[in-house]
């Protein structure tokens, strides 16, 4: 008699695509949590910047976003080589880490700024590569596209307020 195979459960993976994301959220919020709010708040800020406590937040609800949408793609296209989709993933959670520590800890806004312009491009090279899978899904990652043009505007104007660009050459 044949051996029953059962079938794998899509669970542990969907666990596993927002468990370590959401990990990496909790450390950016960490890293805002213990930087110095002196520093931030004698900025000259833009009219419509973010509060330094939503970041973290943000980031988190923003990574639940891309791995329910990397799953979503994933479980439509099983036989579907995903690589380019799971490595734009990574790229993704781990640059606005990197940006957290730039900007918060370190002052780096100009650094900072082309953290997220990469950000940027990798989760719209998520978005086009998950399209071909699955257009729902990808259509999700629209709200994390949002979120990140809208961090650039506002560390950019940071930049342009507070003169960081001529004292950075």
């Amino acid at each position: 008699m044949a051996k029953k195979f059962r079938k794998h459960s899509p669970i542990p993976s969907l666990l596993s695509l927002i468990l370590w994301p959401e990990l990496v959220g909790v450390l950016i919020t960490v890293i805002i949590l213990t930087s110095s709010y002196a520093w931030y708040n004698s900025l000259s800020m833009p009219v419509f910047y973010t509060r330094s406590y939503l970041y973290g937040i943000i980031w988190l609800f923003v990574y639940l976003v891309m791995a329910v949408a990397l799953y979503i793609a994933s479980a439509k296209r099983r036989n579907t080589d995903m690589r380019i989709a799971y490595a734009l993933f990574v790229a993704a959670v781990i640059l606005p880490l990197i940006n957290a520590a730039l900007f918060w800890q370190f002052h780096l806004i100009v650094l900072a700024t082309e953290t997220m312009i990469l950000e940027l491009i990798a989760v719209m090279g998520l978005t086009v590569n998950l399209w071909n899978l699955s257009p729902r899904s990808s259509g999700l990652l629209i709200l994390a596209i949002l979120w990140i043009m809208f961090w650039i505007a506002i560390e950019v104007l940071i930049i342009e307020l507070n003169g960081f660009l001529l004292t950075s050459i």
